[in-house]
């Protein structure tokens, strides 16, 4: 396989990985309410894991809204968690410093006025780390099922464009037009074979496939298409070993075959 051809795999991969993460990642942090006084509670995550409503590890609490300010003094369920009287006005906290649960965040403004604006709070659960396994197991699960008939659906693709096809002998030495997805070495026959468009990828280079020589399925591993090629040439090396041996060129290739299951 040519460079271009890893390039153009590689690129199939990751579009698959991230459109199947995204069906199955866990949702954003829930959406800011109604501004009513001009400014909004801003929560955003620096480390850790949320899940809509219910976060843990490390946070932010900022305010957005008009340029006035003065100060912003940090509420967590009534209680003062620290006055900023700086620009950006943002906080970082974690999670663990309070009790498991849920809590509301909110924020008291002091404008270069003088006036006191109350933000509108947010509520939040801070999870336990058995509720943040459960979660990830979901989500995990969920990414597997993805997986698992994502597979399915490629081999039944592959089977049913494949079930009505004829294979024909390939010739020893001849040479093939890979395609795009490029070629690997059958296990079961040694031959270069071509690789098919569904046929399911694991990663490292190996993809489960058949082979289009012997027709068996196997797990190969594809291999760049100099190899392919210096395998074209050595398939017909054999040959040389059998020259007094009668019958079609079929009868000679399942002779080589047989031979190579006690030289390999």
């Amino acid at each position: 396989m040519t460079g271009r051809n890893y390039r153009i795999q590689w690129i199939w991969n990751a579009l698959v990985l991230f459109a199947l993460l995204a069906a199955c990642a866990a949702p954003p942090l829930s959406t800011t309410p109604t501004v009513t006084s001009g400014y909004r509670l801003h929560v955003s995550r620096l480390f850790g894991y949320s899940s809509g409503d219910q976060i843990k590890g490390s946070f932010r609490l900022s305010v957005v809204g008009i340029s006035d300010i003065h100060s912003v003094d940090f509420i967590i369920d009534g209680q003062g968690m620290a006055r900023v009287d700086a620009s950006p006005y943002q906080l970082d906290f974690q999670t663990e410093t309070y009790s498991f649960g849920v809590h509301r965040l909110s924020a008291s403004i002091t404008t270069m006025d003088g006036r006191n604006v109350e933000v509108p709070d947010r509520q939040f659960e801070f999870a336990t780390a058995q509720q943040e396994q459960k979660s990830m197991v979901g989500v995990f699960a969920s990414l597997g099922s993805v997986i698992l008939l994502a597979v399915a659906l490629g081999l039944g693709l592959q089977f049913l464009f494949t079930r009505n096809k004829k294979r024909e002998f390939v010739p020893l030495g001849t040479a093939r037009n890979y395609g795009w997805r490029g070629g690997a070495i059958c296990p079961k026959c040694h031959r270069p074979t071509g690789l098919h468009p569904f046929s399911p990828h694991f990663g490292l280079r190996l993809i489960y496939d058949f082979c289009d020589n012997c027709g068996k399925w196997s797990t190969m591993k594809i291999v760049p298409d100099r190899d392919l090629r210096k395998a074209e040439v050595e398939e017909i090396r054999p040959v040389e070993k059998i020259q007094g041996v009668s019958g079609t060129e079929e009868e000679k290739l399942k002779e080589i075959l047989d031979e190579s299951k006690y030289t390999q």
